[in-house]
């Protein structure tokens, strides 16, 4: 019994004098940054190939803004992601962009390109006739435009989608078919300008075929 005592202290012992260790040589601790911050974007390119625009607003699908900005980023574009007031967005999984630009100071004759992400930012984006007059603008000047999930209700508000294929969040096929559109349930539909997905799922094959078309 005392040499199980004896032993046990000895173990005791070792564990204090490797916590100790560990804890001085460990190094200090910077203090956290925002969370927003992460998630701002670095465009390593000086010279860009060209300017995309992001219309998004609060509740966006997290994974259908920053997968294609950080892409587009990687890919050596320009991106401008504009908002009805131009303040910081959150999506509904609450990942933050601190920084957008107001759709009323977007000049769309400047960019070669649209992405439209999903989520529920569409709904409130479809009511504004400042950011149905960008969309158009975009499609009569046959630039390419790219939507996701329920990205393409801004298409169908804005009265561009007739005799199209579109891809688009399953739930929302009747609104496709109701604007005179045809709704595709695949991974991505290229339609003309119009590249159209239907999830975050889809997104690989979705920005492939997107950036394609931009190039």
């Amino acid at each position: 019994m005392k040499a199980l005592k004896t032993l046990k202290g000895i173990i005791i012992s070792i564990a204090a004098i490797a916590t100790f260790a560990l804890v001085s040589c460990a190094p200090e601790i910077e203090e956290p940054v925002e969370v927003s911050a992460n998630y701002v974007p670095e465009n390593p390119h000086l010279d860009a190939k060209g300017r995309i625009l992001i219309i998004t607003e609060n509740n966006f699908n997290d994974l259908e803004l920053f997968y294609p900005l950080y892409r587009f980023i990687e890919e050596g574009y320009a991106v401008t992601v504009a908002s009805l007031e131009g303040t910081a967005v959150v999506g509904y999984n609450s990942a933050p962009l601190p920084s957008t630009t107001p759709i009323e100071q977007i000049e769309p004759e400047f960019y070669q390109a649209l992405y439209l992400p999903g989520g529920r930012a569409p709904q409130l984006l479809r009511r504004d006739e400042r950011v149905l007059e960008v969309v158009r603008h975009f499609v009569e000047t046959n630039k390419p435009i790219g939507a996701i999930c329920h990205g393409p209700q801004i298409l169908i508000s804005a009265g561009v989608v007739e005799g199209k294929r579109i891809a688009a969040w399953p739930g929302i096929a009747e609104e496709v078919t109701d604007a005179s559109a045809q709704f595709i349930n695949e991974a991505t539909v290229v339609d003309g300008q119009f590249v159209t997905a239907r999830k975050p799922g889809d997104l690989p094959t979705h920005l492939y075929h997107f950036m394609n078309l931009i190039r």
